[in-house]
């Protein structure tokens, strides 16, 4: 494990129930998952846009059920969404790419990147996921390589 937490840390997204209630029973399946195929840390809470959509308690409720389902395999931690844009930074600057930037964080935050809208495609992501899950994950792809470098500035 290289580092403090690891040299695979992954931003986990937070699952709810179609109540809008926390689902701590599919997180707890999906950090379990993340740990059994490489993840070395987990951050809970902190990066994926509900941070401050959910409070305090259920958050304690979230790191509780996580920190029990990977059973201290793993290092869990909260961190504000500020620290996550200057996480992020920093391992952009590691990778010469930009892995999160504070508009996307804004956009999460504010929910306009999410869609109340029912679902209008035909393949789960969870189907998606039984198929491509072992490669997820296993080699990095730059997305200012892949998408922008070689283009003029706007």
């Amino acid at each position: 494990m290289a580092g403090r937490f690891g040299s695979v840390i992954t931003a986990m997204v937070t699952p709810f129930r179609d109540d809008h209630a926390l689902d701590l029973d599919r997180a707890q399946e999906l950090s379990s998952w993340l740990v059994r195929n490489g993840s070395d840390s987990v951050v809970i809470a902190g990066s994926t846009g509900e941070s401050p959509t959910v409070t305090h308690k259920e958050k304690a409720d979230l790191f509780r059920a996580v920190a029990e389902a990977i059973n201290a395999r793993s290092r869990t931690f909260h961190c504000p969404p500020s620290v996550a844009v200057a996480l992020a930074r920093i391992a952009g600057a590691v990778h010469r790419d930009i892995a999160l930037t504070r508009d996307e964080l804004a956009g999460l935050q504010a929910g306009v990147l999410a869609s109340s809208e029912p679902p209008r495609g035909t393949a789960s992501f969870r189907s998606w996921l039984a198929l491509n899950g072992t490669t997820l994950g296993r080699r990095y792809a730059s997305e200012l390589a892949r998408n922008f470098r070689g283009h003029e500035p706007l």
